[in-house]
């Protein structure tokens, strides 16, 4: 049995101060409020949950639909880690069959050798729209095969979530998808208000990076933005790195969805945790410069954003508490998956993952 000592403390929901934490065999049994004291493990600086990022391309110069293996994950693993990152989806973008096979061959054999840091896998496309595609290879777009859904539900692939176009997988097949325990998520979508509503109803529960590659909200078309901004129930992954949304919007959505359900992903590429400035991606070349990576064409190509970043950059942004921006990076995406009893709170019960900010970190 172990006993640390907090100055500071992040629960998942709120900051807590001068508590002892009792730890036995990797699980927490107790925090109560103690004095300082001799007997005490101290951890300077202010203690948050590990941070659970739901979209990870890739890190430490590894991107995972280039090379779907054990070894990429582990070093995305690591590279994030340095961030606060203690959970992900490890994330495959559109590819053909046998990359989707091997991602979640790779997946399923991390998890298997009990490794940490892995909570799934994310199939972000092929089942897209071409109209709204970003640096998404639109010649690989299909629709949702039984081989796909017999892929997506597999139990041996820790938590699933599938990101697809609601004009492309009909109400039917996203039902089917939930009833199965996967995690259905709208986005690279022009679809209108109405059919993101039907999907809505069919039981997608996430949209995939809010505002990017997706239908617009207009006055007389909603679109899939109006359908996320008035949903009562939708989580909604945001890229706070200042280059994807700007921060009125990301101000805007968090008043409208709260901190309970938007969440910060990174969408990160092989230059996190990387010194690269250029990443063969396809027939192009992905370039780091202020800050955000972009193709030939000026397209934005994924990010450079680590999940401590992003959190910064929403209480910069929203003007929201420490405590919405942290939730937003620990408690709301474990939620939005289905692993609220497991990650993203420190509280007994739970395993004793933590992260370590600076005293000053939201000063």
């Amino acid at each position: 049995m172990l006993s640390y000592w907090a100055e500071t403390l992040f629960n998942g929901e709120e900051f807590l101060s001068s508590v002892e934490i009792i730890v036995d065999n990797g699980f927490i049994t107790s925090i109560t409020e103690q004095p300082v004291g001799e007997d005490h493990t101290p951890l300077p600086g202010i203690v948050v949950p590990g941070l659970v990022d739901l979209q990870v391309n890739g890190g430490g110069g590894k991107l995972f639909c280039q090379e779907p293996t054990i070894a990429t994950l582990s070093a995305m693993v690591d590279a994030h880690f340095n961030y606060g990152t203690r959970h992900l989806l490890a994330t495959v973008i559109t590819s053909d069959w046998p990359i989707l096979r091997a991602a979640a061959q790779a997946v399923a054999d991390y998890i298997n050798q009990g490794k940490a840091g892995v909570l799934g896998v994310h199939f972000e496309g092929p089942h897209l729209g071409s109209e709204r595609a970003g640096i998404h290879n639109k010649q690989r777009f299909v629709g949702l095969s039984d081989k796909h859904l017999a892929l997506y539900t597999q139990k041996n692939l820790g938590k699933v979530m599938v990101t697809l176009a609601p004009e492309i997988v009909p109400p039917d097949v996203i039902k089917d998808l939930v009833r199965q325990g996967v995690t259905v998520s709208l986005g690279h979508s022009n679809t209108n208000y109405d059919t993101a509503l039907a999907a809505i109803e069919a039981g997608a529960t996430s949209v995939t990076h809010l505002f990017n590659a997706m239908s617009a909200l207009q006055s007389r078309a909603p679109g899939m933005v109006g359908a996320a901004l008035a949903s009562d129930s939708l989580y909604a992954g945001i890229i706070a790195d200042g280059h994807h949304v700007h921060p009125a919007a990301i101000k805007t959505a968090v008043k409208a969805l709260g901190e309970e359900r938007a969440y910060l992903v990174t969408d990160a590429m092989a230059h996190v945790g990387s010194e690269q400035i250029r990443f063969g991606f396809e027939d192009q070349q992905i370039v780091k410069a202020n800050g955000k990576l972009t193709v030939a064409d000026g397209t934005l190509a994924g990010s450079c954003l680590d999940m401590q970043a992003a959190v910064k950059n929403c209480a910069v942004f929203t003007a929201v508490s420490p405590a919405a921006a942290l939730k937003m990076a620990t408690s709301t995406p474990a939620r939005c998956i289905g692993l609220s009893q497991r990650v993203g709170f420190l509280k007994p019960g739970y395993p004793f993952i933590y992260h370590l900010l600076s005293n000053n970190f939201f000063a």
